[in-house]
């Protein structure tokens, strides 16, 4: 899996990249669960908003147990590596989610929680969590750990843009009944769960990498929240983390707004095939980051984010301005996600060079809680947006004011969420202060 002089193969980026390529497929597929609750149910687009938003709130918490949990693991498979199963957890799930059938509305609502809640509380969060800790222990040098993280994005996008134009395709050809969202949920579930599993078997964790110090740290769940939140870097990059994972999460609102604004939600196709873009520009992070520094090509990349939302204002009624405006809005938030591992190893290590504890799980947890938390927040501001603005659920028609609440929630808010997301990476230093940092952690250690 690795040559000689341990650097990582081919084969090495395949296997490591399966679980996520899996799950990026089931992502796909839960991008449709307000579509799915709403349209399909019957449920209130409020009434779902507010379900998730709670189980976001829940499973926000759940995050910071799960980093302490996973710094007090120590198996003969490793820290991380037993982590791995949830991803399979993750794909089953969803499958239950998706064949909830028309009954009463508390009981549909109660299933929707629940489901909601086991994907994203405990199988999510675990896979998550043990991610960055995963990767710290596998590889070493910090510039193939981007690498890893770049074509694990590109293979996983690759994969989100079949599922994302088979989905909106297929709809718009055998309709949206339960029966339909059942197939989607066995054909796509089944198999990622299959290849998910495939990493726990082959890549093993190494305790004796770089950076892999004080593997049996002791502190309590109190003490690991203290040290997050003293640790400036891991407070800016949950910032930029939060408001870009509300954005991104507010794509909820896309089946609404390409079946309102073009009368057709065949058309999501476009913006998945667009998508398409993205993988591409992964590939060159590594150099990119290497060259300019992780800050500045977040930073641009949230810009073109801007552009993109906005664009589809000029003309609402252009499929060009659509697919211009979906490929830099990908672009913008890839950079952050694929980075995000390796920002928080550096945190890690400024924590360890500030406070004398790494606090491995409960640094790595911050990914993945303010990603819940944006996902609950960015879904219910797109079911809050469109009550207020009058969307009728199982409606023929809706009002002008409703529409205008859906194109609002697909252009204006998320592109103020990308500023805001760039305004806390502008504050972001690490990257200039890591080679001293380094430094001094060798000399300690060595000591």
């Amino acid at each position: 899996m690795k040559t000689k002089d341990g650097k990582c193969t081919k084969l090495f980026y395949l296997v490591y990249s399966l679980p996520t390529i899996g799950c990026c497929m089931v992502m796909i597929l839960l991008g449709y669960v307000s579509y799915f609750a709403v349209n399909v149910l019957g449920l209130s687009s409020l009434l779902v908003g507010n379900l998730i938003l709670v189980s976001k709130l829940f499973d926000g918490i759940t995050d910071l147990v799960a980093g302490f949990l996973i710094d007090s693991t120590n198996t003969r498979f490793g820290k991380a590596r037993p982590y791995d199963w949830a991803y399979v957890g993750f794909c089953i799930t969803t499958i239950v989610l998706f064949c909830i059938p028309k009954m009463g509305t508390v009981a549909m609502a109660a299933c929707l929680f629940i489901t909601y809640t086991l994907i994203y509380s405990i199988f999510s969060t675990l896979y998550t969590c043990a991610n960055a800790v995963y990767l710290s222990r596998t590889v070493e040098d910090p510039n193939q750990q981007i690498t890893v993280n770049s074509i694990s994005m590109f293979l996983s996008i690759a994969g989100c843009v079949v599922a994302g134009t088979f989905i909106p395709v297929y709809l718009a050809k055998a309709g949206t009944s339960p029966e339909v969202w059942k197939t989607f949920a066995f054909v796509i579930g089944i198999p990622s769960a299959i290849i998910s599993s495939i990493r726990f078997f082959i890549i093993k964790e190494n305790n004796n990498v770089q950076g892999n110090v004080q593997t049996q740290e002791k502190f309590n769940f109190l003490e690991g929240v203290k040290l997050l939140a003293k640790n400036k870097y891991v407070m800016i990059l949950a910032l930029a983390l939060l408001f870009t994972n509300i954005a991104i999460y507010m794509s909820s609102v896309n089946p609404f707004y390409v079946e309102q604004v073009f009368g057709d939600i065949s058309k999501q196709s476009v913006m998945s095939i667009c998508g398409a873009v993205a993988p591409f520009t992964v590939l060159l992070y590594p150099a990119i980051a290497k060259r300019t520094g992780k800050k500045k090509l977040i930073i641009t990349a949230l810009a073109l984010g801007i552009i993109g939302k906005l664009l589809p204002l000029i003309n609402l009624q252009s499929v060009v301005l659509l697919g211009a405006g979906t490929v830099l809005s990908t672009i913008a938030y890839t950079p952050l996600t694929v980075l995000t591992i390796n920002m928080l190893i550096d945190c890690m290590d400024y924590g360890e060079w500030k406070f004398k504890k790494r606090g491995e799980g409960i640094y790595s947890c911050i990914s993945g809680f303010c990603s819940k938390i944006g996902t609950g927040l960015g879904t219910w501001l797109v079911g809050f947006v469109m009550t207020i603005g009058g969307y009728v659920s199982e409606a023929g028609s809706q009002s002008q004011s409703a529409i205008n609440s859906i194109i609002g929630a697909y252009t204006v808010i998320p592109a103020v969420l990308y500023l805001l997301s760039a305004i806390a990476i502008y504050f972001y230093k690490l990257d200039d202060e890591l080679p001293q940092i380094h430094a001094e952690l060798e000399e300690r250690r060595g000591a």
